[in-house]
Formats: structure tokens, C-alpha cells, sequence
């Protein structure tokens, strides 16, 4: 048999509040085969602050990666065009994999 402390003041009562919320929220709770507490996982505040920084952090990298993309911030776009007339020219170009560049 446990016995729990009773809470005293606004301050406990508030930060219970907040673990509670977090528990919710924790998305690394282990399944376990008999229910503790009527719930199907057990479920703790680490998991739910681990939770809470996963989901954040997923959510800067997309938003920065959107940003990027829709300032085109980190684009090189580089065009070059010469026109020749090879019956004048008798020029003679040597392509090989230092001179030649492609695109995919």
C-alpha cells in the first residue's frame, strides 16, 4: 500500500497540474499488458517533455526548410550562352571531366 503525500499551497497544486498535462502528452510511454492507473501505458513526465522537444524540434527543421525554399536563400542559378559559327571557327573544344560540367 503507497500513501501519498497530500499537497499543500497554489504552487503544488500547479505543478501538479503541469506534470498531469504532461503526461498527456508523452508519446514514449511503454505499453504495459495490465492497465496502471486505468491508463494502457505508462506514461511519465520525462517522456512527456521528450515528447514536447521531438515535436518542436521536427518543427523548426520544416519551418526553416520551408523559409529556405520559399526565399530561395541557398540557390545558385548561373546561365551562359555563346554562339559560334562553326564554319568560320576551326576551333577544336577538348571535353573531359575537368572542363565539362552537367546537371542532374
Amino acid at each position: 500500500m503507497s500513501i501519498k503525500p497530500k499537497m499543500q499551497g497554489t504552487a503544488s497544486k500547479f505543478s501538479h497540474l503541469v506534470g498531469t498535462a504532461i503526461k498527456k502528452i508523452d508519446r514514449f510511454g511503454h505499453p504495459i499488458t495490465l492497465t496502471y492507473e486505468n491508463e494502457p501505458a505508462f506514461k511519465s513526465v520525462f517522456g512527456g517533455v521528450m515528447t514536447i522537444l521531438s515535436v518542436m524540434s521536427i518543427a523548426a527543421y520544416l519551418g526553416f526548410n520551408v523559409h529556405t525554399a520559399l526565399t530561395r536563400s541557398n540557390y545558385k542559378t548561373t546561365y551562359s550562352e555563346r554562339i559560334r559559327n562553326s564554319y568560320i571557327e576551326d576551333m577544336i573544344i577538348p571535353i573531359n571531366e575537368d572542363n565539362f560540367d552537367y546537371a542532374v
